[in-house]
């Protein structure tokens, strides 16, 4: 029988050779994984009571509106029958977001320290108008290059024209700038 279905494919020795070899191989494999899911004694890890706890984090967490939960709701934690280990992973969680929040903190601090409107950029000096955000030394250098060769500016939003200032970086410090 099985000849006649390999003849009716005209398959040669050699390629019979490699499909037998493959289906041997397949039938192996399978049967090394259905011993290893059956035979196993393996406990598996059951999730559910992590994502219990989890879930109770999360809800302490929200609670807390400063986001310092770890600091201020230590109460709440401890009754959420968590172990010492998990109790360190929240930990580290939370000195992991605190410092990832000053990072952001310091790297936006530039326009922080600046009041509303409060840069003229017909009269600032270079030192100044490094404190705009997204302003360095180059750019302040070719706002004032620029102010020189076209006698100030008339609106705010002629800052445009100098080279290295886009509408991104307007957008930016618009809030700080004024023209008088």
């Amino acid at each position: 029988m099985l000849k006649s279905i390999f003849q009716k494919f005209a398959f040669t020795k050699n390629e019979l050779k490699v499909i037998i070899f493959f289906v041997v191989i397949l039938l192996i494999g399978s049967g090394i994984k259905l011993y290893k899911n059956f035979s196993s004694d393996k406990n598996y890890f059951n999730y559910m009571q992590s994502d219990n706890n989890f879930a109770n984090f999360l809800t302490v967490l929200n609670r807390d509106p400063e986001n310092k939960m770890y600091n201020n709701n230590t109460n709440q934690l401890e009754n959420l029958n968590l172990n010492n280990e998990e109790l360190s992973k929240i930990s580290k969680l939370q000195i992991f977001e605190d410092t990832t929040k000053n990072k952001l903190k310091k790297k936006s601090k530039k326009g922080a320290d600046l009041k509303e409107k409060s840069i003229n950029i017909n009269t600032a000096s270079k030192s100044e108008l490094m404190l705009l955000p997204g302003v360095g030394e180059a750019t302040a250098e070719k706002i004032i290059k620029y102010r020189e060769e076209h006698n100030g500016f008339k609106q705010i939003e002629e800052i445009m024209e100098v080279k290295g200032i886009g509408i991104k970086k307007f957008e930016k410090m618009k809030l700080y700038i004024i023209v008088q």
